[in-house]
C-alpha cells in the first residue's frame, strides 16, 4: 500500500471493513482512526488493545491493517523498512519523512490531529505566574539544538500565549466531542 486511497480501497474490499488497532478507548489514536473513517467513509473495526506496545507488535506481524502511531514509536519501524508511512495526520508534514504527505494532501480537507502535551496551572493561579511559566517554557525551547533534539524524537515543540493554548484546548474539546457523538464511541 502506497497512499491513503490504496488504503481507503482495501477497506472498502475487505469483509467487515479492514481491522485498526487502538491502543485504548478515546487516544488519539482511536479518535484519529474513527475521524479519518468518518471523513472517508471507511468501513473499519477497531480491535482495542491494553497499550501500544501489543499495538504496534500486532500491526508488525499482519495480524491488524492499519494503526496511527505517534513519531517516536513509528519511527525505529519505518527506518528499518517494518512499516510504511502512508500519511502524515497532522496539517503539514514532518521534516524526518518529507515524501509523506499529510491525510489533508490526499483529499481528505481538514484533517488535522495532533497528539500535544501543554503545561497547566491550577485555576486562580496569579497572572504573573502564568505569564512566568510561559516565558521560561518558550526560553527552554527556542535554542536551536533544542529544537533539533525534540524533532530527532519526533516532538515538534510550539510557542504561545496562555490564550493561544487556551482555545486551542476549547477547539479540540469541540471536535472530538463531536467525533465521540457521531461515531458512538462509549467508554468502557
Amino acid at each position: 500500500m502506497q497512499n491513503l486511497q490504496e488504503l481507503v480501497a482495501l477497506a472498502a474490499r475487505t469483509p467487515g471493513g479492514l481491522n485498526y488497532a487502538s491502543p485504548s478507548i478515546g487516544t488519539t489514536h482511536h479518535l484519529a482512526t474513527e475521524l479519518l473513517a468518518r471523513d472517508t467513509g471507511m468501513k473499519l473495526t477497531a480491535i482495542t488493545y491494553k497499550g501500544g506496545g501489543p499495538a504496534v507488535q500486532d500491526l508488525l506481524g499482519g495480524q491488524i491493517g492499519m494503526m496511527f502511531l505517534d513519531r517516536a514509536t513509528a519511527r525505529p519501524h519505518l527506518d528499518s523498512g517494518k512499516l510504511r508511512a502512508i500519511a502524515v495526520a497532522g496539517s503539514r508534514r514532518i521534516a524526518a519523512y518529507p515524501n509523506v504527505p499529510t491525510v489533508a494532501e490526499q483529499g481528505v480537507k481538514g484533517f488535522d490531529v495532533e497528539g500535544w502535551q501543554g503545561f497547566s496551572v491550577r485555576a486562580g493561579t496569579p497572572e504573573n505566574v502564568v505569564r512566568a511559566v510561559n516565558a521560561a517554557y518558550l526560553k527552554a525551547i527556542a535554542p536551536a539544538e533544542i529544537k533539533r533534539k525534540l524533532a530527532e524524537a519526533g516532538i515538534d515543540p510550539v510557542g504561545g500565549t496562555p490564550e493561544q493554548f487556551t482555545a486551542y484546548i476549547q477547539a479540540e474539546t469541540t471536535k472530538w466531542r463531536a467525533v465521540v457523538k457521531e461515531r458512538g464511541i462509549k467508554p468502557e
